[in-house]
């Protein structure tokens, strides 16, 4: 599953805590019963992140994403995509593929990516700039492999022009 679409599903953790164990979460710092070690008023939502929570029971301590718990409740085996699969029956997720409507753009506009390392602006490959990737079946590969991806400006035939 592509970091993209796994990010929009980690946005359902208040609703799916809601919905399997009837928890209401009104703010972050509310706290209510860890759904895994069943004690009350021990877990919160991370203030700054609505995707995660923490058990602060010294038995429990579990911290974590929709995923996280859901393995933990339900089943250590199953793949995001399971996961994926019985949050969209659970919930009736839909999740928008926007990465595809701007691959597309991109291969309407000629645009040539390369992968570069998560957070840089290091190429991960040799001779980024010779070679054309122009493939958004590639682009994905990259995205899935956790890279991020660079624009090859020469071989896009586009001029970027930089006032700083």
């Amino acid at each position: 599953m592509n970091p993209y679409k796994k990010n929009q599903i980690k946005q359902y953790l208040t609703k799916y805590l809601n919905k399997q164990f009837g928890i209401e979460i009104k703010n972050s710092k509310n706290k209510f019963g860890c759904p895994i070690c069943k004690s009350e008023e021990t877990a919160v939502i991370y203030p700054n992140n609505i995707t995660k929570y923490h058990c602060y029971h010294p038995k429990c301590n579990f911290k974590g994403d929709i995923f996280d718990l859901i393995r933990k409740t339900k089943n250590p085996k199953m793949t995001d995509e399971d996961i994926a699969d019985f949050l969209n029956q659970k919930l009736e997720i839909t999740i928008q593929d926007e990465l595809k409507d701007i691959f597309d753009m991109y291969v309407k506009n000629g645009f040539c990516l390369f992968p570069i390392a998560k957070g840089t602006k290091i190429p991960t490959i040799k001779e980024w700039q010779n070679s054309e990737h122009k493939n958004p079946d590639e682009w994905m590969e990259w995205i899935n492999e956790n890279q991020d991806l660079g624009l090859n400006i020469g071989k896009s035939n586009i001029c970027i022009v930089d006032i700083g």
